[in-house]
């Protein structure tokens, strides 16, 4: 039996036919790269389907008119989308959350949930079987077509797409045969994200974006889809009240992802072990805790070098990856400041509008943790609301050297204070409104102005 996309309807193993879906934004090289990338990630077992067929039950009596369904890569590597069910949850809305491949830890804020497995097939089922709901999607870079493909599947919903890196600021233009050299991107691939964003910004119903500033405001400028701006705050009931650590060295901590020696010049500044080591020589204490891996290899290919330096240093601990509301009690009271700080040397590739206008989801997962911040200047829309908030400290290249002694010379509790009122400004909850007046547009608007 065949469904109206042609593709039969089987639960063991249903086998994808690629050409039978269209993508008219996209030239015949990237419809080409999408349909390998649902032959490569089809894989729908037995075990997946049934997920799909529990899911689609549990989704029966779903509100058209004001429920939402959440479709994300991953869980939490990207947190707007957990951050926002719970702010959504407080106003009476229902959610209901897929993820092509994380899977489920039981603490998902969803009302009903379900990974996919990576299975794009399932995935492909979901959007099917599901009644007519909004659907807020969060997928960027390699995988931004996605939304193309839930358009060619199911016309009759509307979709607000999330993307978190813009390519036009990651990636200049000037600088795309360097990302291809180190095996970053390919030629279509570039291509492909490009349009891709292109027709978020054009064609959806609506996107959410999180970069701030003038790189962002050029980007809203080409837009004609209606748009607001997110940023990736944890709701209220995350944030815990600042608590100065028991005596000893200075302690800081960084969250989230780094990477080993030898990495792209695409990701230099995320090798940061000489930071450390100048940190540690002014008898600091680091602590990292890294994002989440998906095997040893891809750990010892990211955090290999920092692991082996916590079995050297006694200043040094690499500790495990947390979840990001254990992260933030774990920080609490045991860590003075949080890291945005970075050797930014000149042969990194990614495009300095990116650094400028970079809004790191750690920032706001520092201050809901009740610790003031340090940021690297060339991180300057971050650095910027540091410094308007005055709940940390903007740090130069060349004071890195010194930076403890500086440190030194603050009044912490001043800090901490400020902390408090960062707090109160920069909430999840701040920006629920605007989301819902998003999903609830019916004709395209002139897109939001980014909102300091």
């Amino acid at each position: 039996m065949e469904n109206n996309w042609g593709m039969s309807e089987v639960t063991d193993q249903l086998r994808p036919d690629p050409s039978s879906i269209s993508f008219p934004a996209l030239d015949a090289a990237a419809q080409a790269y999408v349909q390998e990338q649902l032959v490569r990630y089809w894989q729908a077992d037995e075990n997946r389907m049934a997920r799909v067929s529990d899911f689609g039950e549990r989704l029966r009596g779903a509100r058209a008119d004001s429920d939402v369904l959440f479709l994300a890569v991953h869980g939490e590597n990207f947190p707007t989308v957990e951050y926002l069910v719970h702010g959504l949850r407080a106003r009476g809305i229902k959610t209901y959350g897929v993820y092509w491949f994380s899977e489920l830890t039981g603490k998902e804020p969803f009302d009903v949930c379900m990974s996919c497995g990576g299975s794009l097939g399932a995935l492909v089922e979901v959007l099917l079987r599901i009644p007519k709901l909004k659907i807020y999607l969060q997928a960027h870079a390699k995988r931004s077509w996605l939304s193309q493909l839930v358009r060619a599947l199911r016309p009759d919903v509307k979709i607000y797409h999330e993307i978190y890196d813009w390519m036009d600021a990651f990636v200049a233009r000037e600088h795309e045969q360097a990302f291809i050299d180190e095996n970053v991107f390919s030629r279509v691939e570039i291509d492909l994200m490009r349009a891709c964003e292109t027709w978020v910004r054009t064609r959806s119903n609506g996107f959410v974006y999180k970069d701030g500033g003038a790189p962002m405001a050029e980007l809203l400028a080409k837009s004609t889809a209606p748009s607001v701006q997110v940023m990736p705050c944890p709701p209220k009931s995350y944030q815990r009240a600042p608590r100065t650590p028991a005596a000893g060295p200075l302690k800081l901590v960084h969250a989230g992802q780094l990477r080993s020696a030898g990495s792209s010049r695409a990701f230099t500044d995320l090798y940061a072990i000489p930071l450390y080591e100048e940190l540690m020589r002014q008898d600091c204490e680091v602590t990292v805790y890294p994002s989440a891996v998906a095997n040893m290899q891809v750990f010892e290919q990211f955090f290999g070098d920092y692991f082996r330096l916590g079995q050297r240093e006694h200043a040094f601990r690499f500790a495990q990856h947390l979840p990001l509301k254990s992260l933030i009690e774990a920080l609490n009271g045991q860590q003075h400041y949080g890291m945005l700080l970075y050797h930014f040397d000149e042969d990194l590739i990614v495009g300095k509008r990116h650094l400028r206008g970079a809004l790191a989801s750690k920032l706001f997962m520092y201050w809901a943790a009740g610790l003031p911040v340090l940021v690297s200047e060339e991180l300057a829309y971050m650095a910027s609301l540091v410094a308007d908030t005055g709940a940390g400290v903007v740090v130069t290249r060349n004071e890195l050297g010194t930076l403890a002694q500086r440190l030194a010379s603050l009044d912490y509790a001043e800090l901490q204070r400020r902390v408090v009122l960062a707090q109160q400004r920069f909430h999840i909850e701040r920006f629920i409104p605007r989301l819902v007046e998003l999903l609830e547009t019916e004709t395209a608007a002139s897109p939001a102005a980014a909102c300091a």
